[in-house]
């Protein structure tokens, strides 16, 4: 069972069904790998006291074949425009990460509601149980896409309107999202922007290939012929580190630079010089999906922006779309994590680092009790190279967080992770479960909210 290391303390993670921080770190353990620093008393302290540094863990009874869920959130920018959720329920499991741009208004709105829209759609699913058992993939990822739709139309509906003490202008800010379903051995993996998931195993995948589920246009398909991030049906391939270490994408970003969204910007408005220019929409914005974002979508969105940020003519929205791409993986016993990351993870290490890392950490955990949380440190490392002459090992990094924000920006990201621990005893064991049960993770009356306030933002969009 892929169940996270002790580290000498008796804390191996939390009590079932409850969340902890760790708030005091043990004595820290001599790992060769790591750099000095990270072993340091005030970086774990830092780290793990940070918004969002948790471990979630199920009753020890319950089927769904998860260990434990480690995150943790680490400002660059003031305040953190990331952050997570997670819902853990006896048989299914969501995790998200946002990440926010011109500001924490959609990335924290995701976090408080995107999991509402996502089941009030899985509660839309077929209502006899034979169908869904019998259900084609494809039919449960177009129910995910469905649900961040309706996300997007309820955040940029309420702007819209301007319903409450809301304007036009707050349906600027956007975020990428990310969200993991795992129902069984079945695990959906739906993005929209730039944040990305990563699957590590023990052993070389015997599974069905990683598909993606998205319909771009067939213009998308012809003009990659096949290419990496190209048409649907696509097969994301395994990569070996070392021989029981294995890097598997589940998911690939959508920015102004991937092939597939240039081609499919590019071919919605033609002859529009700077539709993708410079690798941004419009030679500004970078992420290609995602939730919010107005003025790339709508009109009106542009008309509330200042006139130094509006879009200038040529001008013709949609630009961009909450639409995700989603990709199922089967899992098998030698499956051991999945880890989602938003970029600030990514700028700094590719994804066969960041899975070497983990591996890294179940075998020397040395005093984090919490992996997302020696992620960040390792990234926050990695940042603080330029201070590396200071003397001592908290200096590099305490110079690095010292500085002013702005400056900070241009060192690191924010940067929020996730880690899901799979329990392959339970994947080896897992019997068939309802794909589209995951809508019990939501109470009735917030999924029937949700529904009803998607309708109202499609009619105030409409408008």
């Amino acid at each position: 069972m892929a169940t996270p290391p002790s580290n000498g303390s008796g804390r191996t993670r939390a009590a079932a069904g409850t969340d902890s921080s760790s708030s005091s770190p043990p004595p820290a353990a001599a790992v060769p790998k790591w750099h000095y620093s990270l072993a340091s008393s005030y970086v774990f302290s830092m780290v793990s006291s940070s918004d969002g540094s948790r471990v979630v863990t199920p009753p020890p009874a319950a089927p769904v074949a998860v260990a434990s869920i480690h995150t943790a959130t680490f400002a660059s920018n003031a305040p953190s425009e990331d952050t997570s959720a997670v819902a853990l329920g006896s048989s299914h499991a969501l995790v998200g990460v946002f990440d926010g741009h011109s500001g924490q208004r959609a990335s924290a709105f995701a976090r408080d509601h995107l999991f509402a829209f996502i089941a009030a759609s899985l509660g839309d699913g077929p209502a006899s149980l034979a169908l869904r058992h019998g259900c084609k993939h494809n039919e449960l990822a177009a129910a995910l896409a469905r649900g961040f739709r309706w996300a997007d139309a309820a955040y940029l509906g309420d702007a819209a309107a301007a319903r409450g003490d809301l304007t036009p202008a707050d349906g600027l800010p956007g975020a990428c999202l990310l969200v993991s379903y795992l129902a069984g051995r079945d695990l959906y993996v739906a993005s929209a922007g730039d944040c990305r998931a990563v699957l590590g195993s023990t052993a070389a995948p015997a599974r069905l290939p990683v598909r993606r589920w998205d319909v771009p246009p067939a213009v998308v398909a012809e003009a990659l012929d096949g290419a990496a991030a190209g048409p649907p049906g696509l097969v994301l391939a395994a990569r070996e580190l070392r021989a029981t270490r294995f890097a598997t994408p589940l998911s690939l970003d959508h920015h102004g630079e991937e092939p597939s969204e240039v081609v499919r910007i590019r071919a919605e408005h033609a002859g529009e010089f700077d539709a993708i220019f410079r690798g941004r929409v419009k030679g500004r914005l970078q992420p290609t999906r995602g939730l919010g974002d107005g003025k790339y979508k709508f009109r009106a969105f542009n008309k509330a922006s200042s006139a130094s940020r509006r879009i200038p003519n040529p001008y013709t929205p949609p630009y961009t779309t909450a639409e995700p791409a989603v990709y199922h993986a089967q899992l098998t016993s030698s499956d051991a994590f999945v880890v989602l990351g938003c970029d600030g993870l990514w700028d700094m290490f590719t994804s066969a680092e960041v899975v070497d890392m983990v591996f890294e950490w179940m075998d020397a955990p040395g005093p984090y009790t919490n992996c997302a949380d020696y992620l960040v440190a390792r990234v926050l490392d990695k940042a603080a190279r330029p201070f590396v002459l200071f003397a001592g090992a908290d200096e590099p990094i305490k110079a690095l967080v010292s500085q002013p924000a702005r400056k900070r920006r241009r060192m690191y990201d924010d940067t929020t992770v996730a880690v899901v621990f799979l329990d392959t005893d339970k994947l080896a064991a897992a019997a068939t479960i309802d794909l589209w049960g995951g809508y019990t993770l939501v109470s009735a009356t917030l999924r029937s909210d949700a529904r009803a306030w998607a309708i109202r933002g499609e009619e105030d969009l409409a408008r």
